[in-house]
């Protein structure tokens, strides 16, 4: 079953942050959600992928799945998510939405009032 929204999960080192978040508001409708993270792994695993043990932040949102490749490309191009460290960036797709009121908060479109 193909999904028409996806969660976008990005875990991305502090330093990177508040530019993450302005492309975030230029390219994507979407609220999303911040937590501060730490990483559980020993220094030798998180050399070899690149992260370091600096601070990290985790940031969800909810896209519409026609945008998953574009803000992909965007995460590529202005942060370059493809040298180690600078971040990742996955998507988990979403069957179902618990009510429209949830799916309009979370898309950033008006929601109704009753």
């Amino acid at each position: 079953m193909n999904s028409l929204y996806k969660l976008l999960i990005i875990i991305i080192d502090h330093n990177y942050l508040a530019k993450l978040e302005k492309l975030l508001k230029k390219y994507s409708t979407s609220f999303h959600f911040l937590a501060n993270a730490k990483g559980t792994a020993n220094n030798e695993i998180l050399n070899y992928l690149g992260l370091g043990n600096t601070p990290k932040h985790i940031v969800l949102l909810v896209l519409e799945e026609k945008m998953v490749f574009n803000i992909f490309k965007i995460l590529n191009s202005e942060l370059k998510f493809d040298i180690p460290g600078r971040g990742i960036a996955f998507t988990i797709e979403l069957d179902s939405i618990s009510g429209k009121n949830a799916l309009k908060y979370l898309t950033n479109d008006k929601l109704e009032v009753m």
